[in-house]
C-alpha cells in the first residue's frame, strides 16, 4: 500500500483513566539502526502510567565499555530511528532505575500531548543507550506493550533493483490479536 496508519484511541477518556501499560525490550548493537559491533547487551523495562503521565524503568545492561552519554526514549519502529521523545537522566551503573514525569518529555509535538500514549502504547518508541565509543547510540531496544512478540519480516522484490521494504507485526502477549 501507498499510505498506512496505526488506528488507537484518542479518546481524552480513555487517554485519563487508562490503566499503566508494561513496556520491555531486549537491548544489543544488532537493534541498532544502523546495526553496530557492539558486544553489550542488556534488558529494559518500562511501566508508563497514563493517568499520572509518569515512565518508571529499570535496565540492567553489561559490555559497554566507555562512558555512556546518553539515554532516550526516541520515536520509531524497528530499524527506524526517530526523534527523541524524553531524556532519562545519566547514570554509569550496569542496573539502573528511575521515574520521570511529564516535564521530561520533550516538545515534539507541543499542540497534540496525546500523541505521546499512542506512541509509548503502540510499539513505536524505543530506548537508545549512547556511548563515547558509539555515539549513534550502542544498544538499542524496541519498547513493546504487553510483552508483544515482534516479528521484522524484510521485503524485496526478485529482479528490481531498489525495490525493498519491511514489514512489522507484533503478536500480543495472549497470543489473540496481531497488528
Amino acid at each position: 500500500g501507498e499510505l498506512r496508519a496505526q488506528l488507537f484511541s484518542t479518546d481524552p477518556a480513555d487517554l485519563s483513566a487508562g490503566p499503566t501499560v508494561t513496556l520491555s525490550g531486549a537491548l544489543s548493537g544488532f537493534v541498532a539502526s544502523p546495526a553496530n559491533g557492539s558486544l553489550a547487551s542488556g534488558f529494559v523495562s518500562m511501566t508508563y502510567s497514563e493517568a499520572a503521565g509518569t515512565i518508571s524503568y529499570n535496565f540492567q545492561y553489561a559490555g559497554i565499555t566507555t562512558p555512556i552519554t546518553g539515554l532516550h526514549i526516541h520515536r520509531g519502529g524497528f530499524n527506524v530511528n526517530g526523534p527523541h521523545l524524553a531524556d532519562l537522566p545519566l547514570d554509569m551503573n550496569t542496573t539502573v532505575r528511575g521515574s520521570v514525569d511529564k516535564s521530561a518529555i520533550l516538545n515534539v509535538y507541543p499542540d497534540q500531548k496525546h500523541v505521546y500514549s499512542v506512541l509509548l502504547k503502540s510499539g513505536v518508541t524505543y530506548l537508545n543507550v549512547h556511548s563515547q565509543q558509539f555515539s549513534k547510540g550502542e544498544i538499542r531496544g524496541q519498547l513493546l506493550p504487553n510483552e508483544a512478540v515482534p516479528f521484522n519480516v524484510p521485503l524485496k522484490q526478485p529482479g528490481i533493483q531498489d525495490s525493498q521494504g519491511d514489514a512489522q507485526f507484533y503478536l500480543s502477549a495472549d497470543r489473540t490479536k496481531l497488528s
